[in-house]
């Protein structure tokens, strides 16, 4: 198996100033193999992925619950290709210089009946990988009683991003979302956790920068990233429950869609309603929270297995 050298050095001070201004950079490079879906949930292609820039954030208190966040960043993606797979699952950026076709056409066979797309599309890769650099705006209100764990209280965040358009990079987009989170406490230890998510994106994004729903995090009894788009709605609700010391139990419903990914030829981008209903537990452990979730969709039912704290 290939090992990839993937780094990332992050540096955060809370305080640099009287008025209570944050400052923090992160440098990253990071290789990792992928996997694409498209709107079935059906695989297409499988490559390695690279990121490669730099970010600088400033963050200053405004209010007793509010925060304005302010982050610079410079960050490069492409594809890198390193296996002769004849299945036509991979391909090689290197030799689009060397295929023949029509811009965006693909072949019409699909992989799943035995067929291959044709990924050596110039105009697939320019439109998608490339140097993206942005100006974020986010302003966030949090009055909950933990950060980790809440019980009560609510988050809300609104978030604007401003890519090229001046700034340089091969691309130029504004990228719009708004998120809330509520808690309420149920007797004495259940809670009640709600998150409602949606945005949009004008101008010519490209594919890391869409918006993606499905998997551990967003839309479960689907595939990680299975839905993409310059649009997107999401809505989870959940109830959450102790089981024995350090584990407890979880029974959710997760609704939403991510729809129009116009220079993602490979996928048809139509606008859907998905759902999710299930049940999971989380485990504290000391490497951090284990998460396990059963999610039943509406054609397929999924395993998701993650760290990391709930929303």
């Amino acid at each position: 198996k290939k090992k990839y050298k993937n780094y990332q050095i992050s540096y955060l001070k809370p305080w640099i100033d009287s008025k209570g201004t944050s400052l923090g950079f992160s440098f990253f490079n990071r290789e990792d193999e992928y996997t694409d879906y498209n709107e079935d949930g059906n695989e297409v292609a499988e490559y390695n992925k690279k990121s490669r820039g730099f970010n600088i954030s400033f963050g200053r208190q405004t209010g007793e619950y509010t925060r304005d966040y302010l982050t610079l960043e410079s960050r490069k993606d492409s594809y890198k290709w390193d296996s002769d797979d004849s299945s036509g699952y991979r391909y090689d950026t290197d030799a689009i210089s060397n295929t023949t076709g029509s811009g965006n056409d693909w072949n019409n066979t699909n992989p799943s009946t035995g067929g291959s797309w044709n990924f050596a599309s110039n105009n697939y890769v320019k439109n998608n990988f490339g140097r993206i650099n942005s100006i974020t705006w986010q302003k966030v209100y949090d009055s909950r009683d933990n950060i980790y764990e809440p019980t009560r209280g609510r988050r809300i965040s609104y978030t604007a991003q401003w890519a090229g358009h001046g700034l340089g990079g091969d691309f130029d987009f504004y990228k719009f979302t708004a998120e809330a989170r509520m808690y309420k406490k149920l007797g004495a230890k259940n809670v009640l956790a709600f998150r409602a998510r949606g945005g949009f994106i004008q101008g010519d994004a490209p594919y890391s920068q869409l918006f993606t729903l499905g998997g551990a995090d967003s839309l479960r009894g689907y595939e990680d990233d299975q839905f993409r788009g310059k649009y997107m709605y999401n809505a989870t609700l959940e109830f959450r429950f102790p089981i024995v010391k350090k584990v407890s139990g979880v029974l959710f419903t997760d609704i939403g869609d991510a729809w129009d990914a116009p220079n993602v030829t490979w996928y048809n981008s139509k606008k859907t309603f998905n759902y999710g209903v299930g049940a999971g537990v989380r485990i504290t452990t000391p490497i951090g929270p284990v998460k396990l979730d059963y999610g039943v969709g509406k054609h397929k039912n999924k395993f998701h297995f993650s760290f990391g704290t709930q929303f």
